[in-house]
């Protein structure tokens, strides 16, 4: 039952403000403290009572128990000494081969040199600066399919086109660093990722029985990218003020970029996306036509176009500077475009 309590211990340094900080620094400092009647948390004699309410549930819930020991060992680090320049030095050097790439250097081979140099530079980041991977990896999930549209009209296109495969390889990687940190995915706030890996497991053997093993294979993999990549930014938890800055940076550059080239897009129809469209055959984009085009920018449809135009224009919404409005106003216009 609920201890009985002094007079005035709902008041400021009862049970009120001086209990939830009492709280507070119960669930800081592992669980140490115990509350006592009267005045929680001041030494007052009285029966000793645990912690209650949100401080000690958050505390079992959230807190792994690499932190609830006091000691923050085996936490991804943010990034390795000197791990910026290099992380610089090498994106850099994936710009400059996927630009000689996409310039018809490489031939028919410029299809597995872009994934090659692709999951080598996320290999370095991850390893170097956990956060330059991370937005890298959205750089890829933004520009790739661009890419793909442009090596097509040099070199044909190919239904299952291997260049696909950059993005979701490199999101992969985060496995990498969780079988490293595996002890940052204890807690309860992890099992709803157990519950979706789950239902994805239970999907594909489903899509082996009904189509063949190569489709339900890249469409686990098209699915579970993405939960990796969720996990890893999960369990990179202490990172998180360097994390939410890259990805904050990454959504700034690319949602004008995006947003004018959908515009472009729908106004002068580039030739590798209308030739795109036609090989494709996808009605739902409407006709290959100026102006008559469902707007999908340098993404695939225009539903995932849509959805990263509207996650930008949340992203931008908070940052500080005048230039997020003209940004958002193009956005709003791509997006419009998509209909």
């Amino acid at each position: 039952g609920w201890p009985a309590a002094a007079p005035g211990a709902w008041q400021a340094g009862g049970w009120g403000v001086g209990g939830v900080r009492a709280g507070a620094e119960d669930v800081a400092g592992g669980g140490s403290r115990r509350c006592r009647r009267g005045t929680p948390g001041r030494g007052d004699a009285g029966p000793e009572v645990r912690p209650f309410g949100a401080a000690a549930s958050v505390k079992r819930i959230a807190v792994p128990r690499s932190l609830a020991r006091g000691t923050t060992q085996g936490a991804p680090s943010v990034s390795a000494p000197g791990g910026v320049m290099t992380a610089r030095a090498i994106v850099a050097l994936f710009m400059i081969v996927t630009v000689l790439l996409l310039a018809g250097i490489g031939g028919q081979l410029a299809s597995i040199v872009y994934v090659l140099i692709a999951t080598l530079t996320g290999l370095v980041l991850i390893i170097r600066s956990p956060a330059t991977y991370a937005s890298f990896t959205l750089w890829l999930w933004f520009f790739t399919p661009f890419i793909r549209r442009v090596l097509d009209l040099r070199h044909g296109w190919t239904p299952a086109n291997p260049r696909l495969l950059a993005p979701p390889v490199v999101a992969m990687l985060g496995l990498l660093l969780l079988a490293r940190y595996g002890r940052e995915l204890r807690g309860i706030l992890f099992a709803p990722f157990l519950l979706v890996l789950t239902a994805l497991a239970y999907g594909y053997f489903v899509g082996v029985i009904n189509s063949s093993l190569f489709a339900a294979s890249y469409s686990l993999l098209t699915w579970l990218a993405p939960i990796t990549f969720g996990i890893f930014l999960g369990a990179s938890w202490r990172s998180y003020p360097e994390l939410i800055a890259s990805v904050r940076r990454a959504f700034a550059i690319a949602l004008p970029l995006l947003a004018a080239y959908g515009v472009y897009q729908f106004l002068r129809l580039p030739i590798w996306d209308s030739t795109w469209m036609r090989n494709a055959q996808l009605i739902s984009l409407g006709p290959p036509l100026p102006l008559l085009v469902r707007v999908f920018g340098t993404l695939n449809p225009p539903g995932p176009y849509a959805a990263f135009q509207l996650t930008g224009m949340i992203v931008l919404l908070p940052s500080q500077g005048w230039l997020r409005y003209p940004a958002i106003a193009v956005s709003v216009l791509a997006l419009l475009l998509t209909r």
